[in-house]
């Protein structure tokens, strides 16, 4: 138990490489000028690494001190966001209905196509 706690602690403290280059870009959600949305989108960016850092201290604490229920709970508040925005790069963004139309082209044309040869 105490190999998967930790490394689910190492796993969220390593989202946090991703989320140097993420949090700066972050900020052009204030492109179209300031408002709730853009702040709540920034705010939870920048405050992302205080949530992680304080559960995965939490989870340590409760580690230290024998609790390994509590602390494995913690650390799974902790990495909730980073296997959210994990699944969102798996997985893509949602779109809307009428762009979720896939090409009836196999894949290997769509690509092919894209670098230019001829398929045909």
């Amino acid at each position: 138990m105490h190999f998967l706690i930790y490394g689910l602690m190492v796993l969220g403290l390593a989202s946090l490489l991703p989320w140097i280059v993420m949090a700066p870009m972050s900020l052009m959600a204030f492109d179209d000028g300031v408002n709730v949305a853009a702040l709540a989108f920034v705010g939870a960016m920048f405050l992302f690494p205080v949530w992680l850092i304080g559960w995965d201290i939490a989870a340590y604490r409760a580690l230290r001190s024998g609790r390994e229920a509590a602390a494995l709970r913690n650390v799974l508040l902790g990495v909730i966001p980073a296997l959210a925005m994990a699944g969102l790069f798996w997985v893509g963004p949602p779109q809307a209905a009428s762009q979720t139309k896939r090409s009836a082209l196999p894949v290997s044309t769509d690509i092919a196509m894209l670098v230019g040869r001829d398929t045909q």
